[in-house]
């Protein structure tokens, strides 16, 4: 009965992670640039939309770096600490991963998605320990960890990991030469 489970979770992980892959991608529309002014958009109602901007590849970069980091971390950490890899505890890191970088997917980079994957791997195995042995939530899931924890990394990961180099970004944060300014605003 429990490989049924198990097999149910990881297709049910896989559909979500396909998903939100592919409605970051070609989802996100942006103005076209204006010929008269090349760093504004055009902002007249009958201005086409162009559906494939450059900041979508950029999207779809860390959206899928980072749940992917995620997994793996999260696996070789539970393989070392337990003897063997918890799969649905590195389901629960995929989708932190996701839950991670929604809120600075359209400004990191790669190493940014790295590291975003890195923590919220890890994260997650310890927001699921904290919560059953620690506060003694009754969390069977683990949505705490994979929402709340990494909800909250993800919007302060903007105020450190934001950077000029993503398309379309305006935004410079700590890590990247930015000072405090951007990690006082997300917090």
């Amino acid at each position: 009965m429990k490989i049924i489970h198990t097999t149910v979770a990881v297709a049910g992980a896989i559909v979500v992670v396909i998903k939100i892959d592919a409605s970051c991608g070609p989802v996100v529309a942006a103005a076209p640039l204006n010929p008269y002014h090349p760093n504004q958009r055009m902002k007249h109602p009958s201005a086409p939309i162009t559906m494939l901007c450059p900041g979508n590849a950029s999207i779809f970069m860390a959206t899928t770096i980072a749940p992917a980091i995620a997994t793996v971390v999260c696996m070789i950490f539970t393989w070392l600490r337990y003897g063997k890899p918890d799969v649905s505890m590195c389901l629960n890191a995929s989708l932190a991963g996701l839950v991670a970088i929604t809120a600075p997917c359209d400004v990191v980079d790669a190493t940014g998605a790295i590291i975003i994957g890195v923590v919220a791997g890890l994260l997650v195995v310890f927001g699921v320990w904290f919560c059953d042995n620690v506060a003694h939530v009754d969390d069977p899931v683990g949505a705490v960890a994979v929402h709340c924890l990494n909800g909250i990394w993800g919007t302060i990961a903007v105020g450190l990991f934001a950077t000029k180099t993503a398309p379309e970004c305006t935004l410079k944060g700590l890590f990247y030469g930015g000072g405090f300014h951007q990690l006082g605003l997300q917090l």
